[in-house]
């Protein structure tokens, strides 16, 4: 089956799709004039489960008509075009606060197509020039320091030398699309920073074209390509002056043009080394609980979880961390990234008229960590984990003892944040914040990354926590089908406690 770079529905009264239509975009066409809508939207709902890349709004429609609509396929927010500006008052103001419409000049298919096209594709896409890549040239006076796989620090002595770092013979390609650059770096002393990028063409006719980003020009992520003909960038940072800098990925993305980080609607948060976590808010259904999820170990940047959140109907933020090789366990113990979280998920909660009480914390893996830590913060009603990792002292000693040379991660993750015992997670935790939440947990008898994940929060809680749990045999890989099965019947009877009016 073809596999669709954008797939459009069109909700109108009439058919306007484009005569000359890109092969990579689907087009689908429901007719609200149509008496037997239902049986239209029975046949979309089996065409696309998972929803759309743009929702096209060309005809008056009803507030009873866009609700039966959602109410049968689930319109995405974010996703949803009205071209139409005869729409009743009440339409616009639910089309706005739901969906957060985009309003377009009248019966614009064209270039509403092509803002899809290019901005609301399928896939997420990112991913990272990884710090162990990186080459230095420097002179003999500069001191440069390796930490793991994380970061370099390079100290330079004299003001009048350069330092040129450079991630070998590593490239990126690009040609249609419009990719996002973002560098990790901290600056001390009177030392300035430019990112080169040299790009070359797919006919290597010579030629070579030299862009120079300065500290100010990489404010926000810099912007790269289309191109007609691909390029092929190669990159290097150029040190100048007398202090000290502090490099670490180099990441690169695919650009939404403004319409959101990784997926319609995401967007960043940000401290001040320029470390980021990712964020997506849907409002689904207005009703509680607020479901947070954390997502796995991604070496591909992103959100993880979308179509299983959406698929409960409620409200629910996701969170990625697109930190080191593949997350940093959602903990910044040097910036203010936990308390941007914190306050972005108060803020939605807020948004909802909803209490700190009223949220699910949930994750697998790696996101099991984040839903545990952040719940002695928020207090929520309930955590629901799979396969647990708690003692992250003990994930990186497992990297030589039980998986020996696999997810050396663990051990930057070790040396970044300066774990020195066992308890990092669980040590701050306390029982009297987490008195009225319940703890749903899946777990692995022989988890080969923490065996002790579920039994240590057993000991924590110590009866006096109302703990939930179901292991199978086998390793922290094993029967994930399982895990996520038992995962979603937690969540079922987590949500049902609201349905009964118990939440």
């Amino acid at each position: 089956m073809k596999r669709y770079i954008a797939n459009i529905l069109q909700i109108g009264d009439e058919n306007l799709k484009p005569e000359l239509l890109d092969e990579n975009i689907k087009w689908e066409y429901l007719d609200i004039s149509n008496e037997d809508m239902y049986e239209e939207l029975d046949a979309i709902k089996e065409i696309n489960y998972y929803g759309f890349s743009g929702y096209v709004i060309t005809s008056k429609i009803s507030l009873e008509q866009l609700k039966l609509i959602d109410n049968e396929i689930k319109i995405e927010e974010y996703k949803v075009f009205n071209l139409n500006s005869y729409q009743s008052k009440e339409t616009l103001d639910y089309l706005r606060y739901k969906y957060h419409v985009y309003d377009m000049p009248d019966n614009d298919v064209l270039s509403v197509t092509n803002i899809i096209f290019e901005n609301f594709f399928n896939q997420q896409y990112g991913d990272r020039m990884k710090r162990d890549l990186l080459k230095v040239s420097a002179s003999n006076e500069t001191k440069v320091q390796y930490f793991g796989h994380n970061k370099i620090q390079v100290d330079t002595m004299n003001k009048y030398d350069k330092t040129y770092i450079s991630w070998g013979s590593h490239y990126l390609y690009v040609r249609e699309n419009v990719m996002e650059l973002w560098l990790e770096y901290e600056l001390y002393g009177d030392i300035k920073i430019q990112l080169e990028i040299s790009l070359t063409t797919a006919i290597n006719d010579g030629n070579v074209e030299t862009i120079l980003l300065s500290d100010t020009d990489m404010i926000d992520p810099f912007l790269i390509g289309p191109y007609t003909e691909g390029k092929t960038l190669s990159f290097r940072v150029i040190l100048e002056g007398n202090g000290s800098a502090v490099i670490g990925n180099l990441h690169f993305r695919q650009n939404r043009g403004g319409y959101g980080q990784m997926l319609p609607g995401g967007e960043r948060l940000v401290n001040a080394s320029r470390e980021e976590l990712f964020v997506y808010y849907n409002q689904g259904n207005l009703k509680p609980p607020l479901n947070v999820y954390f997502s796995g170990y991604r070496t591909a940047e992103g959100f993880e979880g979308y179509p299983m959140m959406r698929s409960l109907d409620h409200p629910f933020i996701l969170i990625g961390d697109p930190r080191l090789e593949g997350g940093e366990f959602y903990r910044d113990v040097r910036g203010d990234l936990e308390e941007q979280l914190v306050n972005f998920i108060d803020n939605k909660l807020e948004e909802l008229n909803l209490n700190r009480h009223d949220l699910n914390l949930m994750g697998l893996s790696m996101g099991t960590t984040g839903a545990i830590y952040y719940s002695n913060i928020l207090k929520p009603g309930n955590v629901i984990i799979g396969k647990p990792l708690v003692n992250l002292k003990g994930i990186a000693e497992n990297s030589t003892v039980n998986r020996t040379e696999d997810f050396l991660t663990a051990l930057d993750i070790q040396k970044d944040m300066n774990i020195d015992n066992e308890d990092f997670i669980t040590q701050n935790i306390k029982l009297e914040n987490i008195k009225n939440t319940t703890f749903y947990v899946i777990y692995m008898e022989q988890d080969d990354y923490d065996n002790r994940g579920f039994y240590k929060l057993k000991e924590l809680f110590d009866g006096h926590i109302n703990l939930i749990g179901k292991g199978f045999e086998g390793r922290h890989n094993d029967e994930s089908s399982k895990v996520v099965e038992w995962f979603l019947i937690y969540t079922n009877d987590a949500m049902k406690k609201w349905e009964d009016g118990n939440g």
